[in-house]
């Protein structure tokens, strides 16, 4: 916890055993990583500390705290030691998702560069994208879209990365999503459109900016959009819907249930 690596070997040379769980089921490691001790950390992998323990409760590694945490140099140090980029929690979500949702740039882009899912799904459908748009983090957003995020995909109550972003008032991120070619028709699973959701929440400004969107522009954006995704989709041998149609009305375009099914 206190970061001490000296100590830890001295502990290790009289036999402490290095697995012993907390309370919280964390080992040492767990606690290294989310602290961002990197000497420590580094001491109980050549100890034989295993990089890809999981938490009894939460079933979290040490990459996932590190990745919650944006420990970069912990990061690093767990990836050169073979650690599994995408192993999940609980709850379905994997290190890519907790240094997304919290803002984590650089570790962001260091777990895409080493190969995580950017379209991943957690218990709830919710993807990376539609976490950090959710919370408002821009620079992972534009980050995650780069390296391939399905811009439209829905969690289980159908709520889009759009959607979700209109629902907290990001305007900022509301407007990168739609520059990116994100669909302001779509709807959730109760039919509301994301002009909707943005009056009924009282953040008007969002809701003008929607209000006064460029009908041309907007249909523009999406087909380029769809290309892109159908050109995607004839490569995998999958069907193509469609994401273009209805856009002259805000009206519901998307209503899914589950994204995954």
């Amino acid at each position: 916890i206190w970061g001490r690596s000296s100590i830890v070997k001295c502990l290790a040379s009289y036999d402490a055993d290095i697995k012993l769980k907390s309370n919280e089921g964390r080992q040492s490691i767990h606690y290294a990583a989310k602290n961002g001790h990197n000497s420590t950390l580094q001491t109980l992998i050549q100890l034989g500390a295993d990089v890809n323990c999981k938490t009894d409760q939460m079933n979290c590694t040490p990459l996932w705290f590190a990745s919650s945490k944006g420990h970069d140099k912990v990061i690093k140090i767990l990836l050169k030691n073979k650690a599994q980029i995408d192993l999940d929690n609980i709850q379905g979500a994997t290190p890519l998702f907790a240094a997304s949702r919290n803002g984590h740039v650089v570790a962001v882009h260091m777990l895409l560069t080493n190969g995580a899912s950017v379209n991943s799904a957690d218990s709830k459908g919710a993807t990376p994208l539609i976490y950090a748009s959710l919370h408002g983090m821009d620079e992972v957003v534009s980050l995650l879209i780069l390296y391939g995020a399905n811009i439209e995909a829905v969690t289980n109550d159908g709520g889009s990365s759009l959607l979700l972003a209109c629902k907290e008032g990001n305007l900022s991120t509301v407007k990168l999503l739609i520059q990116e070619g994100a669909n302001p028709h779509v709807c959730d699973k109760n039919g509301k459109t994301p002009i909707q959701l943005a009056t009924e929440k009282g953040h008007n400004e969002l809701a003008v900016f929607l209000r006064n969107l460029p009908i041309e522009r907007i249909q523009s954006k999406i087909q380029d959009q769809e290309a892109s995704y159908s050109q995607n989709r004839i490569h995998s041998g999958q069907s193509i819907p469609s994401l273009s149609a209805g856009t002259t009305n805000f009206e519901c375009v998307v209503c899914m249930d589950d994204p995954r099914t």
